[in-house]
């Protein structure tokens, strides 16, 4: 499994690649967040582990911020005075990509994934409310809002973005 992961490669972001060859496996062990890793089916099938993209979740509350509108505060919580509200923190998203190698698999199929995960936490616990947050880099905005996302604060250098989950 360490092979595997120190293996996996995301050029277009360090953080990516770093956090799942170096930081995945202590933060694990140390309960901040769960490691989802997504598999080459074929190659799995023929005793090869090759990681194709990953995600990581958490629980995160996350206070307003002064800010934050009450419209806003309404949609995520259904209340408008809530100060603070409790998401699941999909924290890294990353898919293979080294030079001209890119893995298949879409931002939209790793998200329907943890969503998948999601939906079988909420049966234990009440959870429908998904939270990223992302730099300034404009592409990662332009992607979670095509996936459904809305932003509703900057917080601590980070902007973030909500989606309430409806389950079947």
């Amino acid at each position: 499994m360490r092979r595997a992961l120190l293996s996996f490669k995301c050029n277009i972001d360090d953080d990516i690649e770093t956090f799942l060859q170096e930081k995945a496996i202590p933060f694990v062990d140390k309960k901040i967040c769960s490691v989802y890793l997504i598999l080459d089916q074929e190659k799995f099938r023929n005793r090869r582990i090759e990681i194709e993209g990953y995600f990581t979740l958490s629980l995160s509350a996350v206070v307003f911020s002064n800010e934050t509108s009450k419209s806003s505060i309404q949609r995520i919580t259904g209340y408008r005075d809530r100060i603070a509200h409790e998401f699941i923190l999909l924290g890294q998203i990353g898919k293979y990509i080294s030079g001209d190698i890119k893995s298949n698999i879409s931002l939209g199929e790793i998200l329907q994934l943890a969503y998948n995960v999601i939906q079988e936490i909420n049966e234990y616990i009440p959870c429908n409310t998904a939270l990223v947050e992302c730099s300034e880099a404009i592409m990662e905005k332009q992607l979670y809002d095509k996936q459904g996302f809305k932003l509703f604060q900057f917080d601590r250098g980070l902007y973030q973005y909500y989606k309430i989950l409806e389950y079947k």
